[in-house]
């Protein structure tokens, strides 16, 4: 389930000319870790096989926290809808 989610955040990179995506980690089936940056800014994607979610943004320069907020979805759509819209909310998109 983890390694599909990674593959959701992926595509979603690859239409994109200003989100970089800087690492993408799965520690085993236990929490995946995706970091993915634009000028100034990098944001963080931490999901966890019961489906909670955590999104935060944080500044590079003052290193200073945005936003952030945490979540439990029950289904997958659900979770994959609100990656994408956190995605496009960063991006500018």
């Amino acid at each position: 389930m983890l390694n599909d989610v990674k593959n959701y955040i992926e595509n979603l990179l690859k239409g994109s000319k200003e989100i970089a995506l800087e690492d993408v980690l799965l520690y085993g089936d236990k929490k995946l870790s995706a970091i993915i940056s634009k000028k100034g800014y990098w944001a963080s994607f931490e999901v966890l096989p019961n489906l909670e979610y955590d999104f935060t943004i944080i500044s590079t320069k003052s290193e200073a926290i945005i936003s952030s907020k945490s979540k439990k979805f029950e289904g997958l759509e659900q979770l994959y809808a609100e990656i994408k819209e956190d995605f496009n909310a960063f991006s500018g998109e």
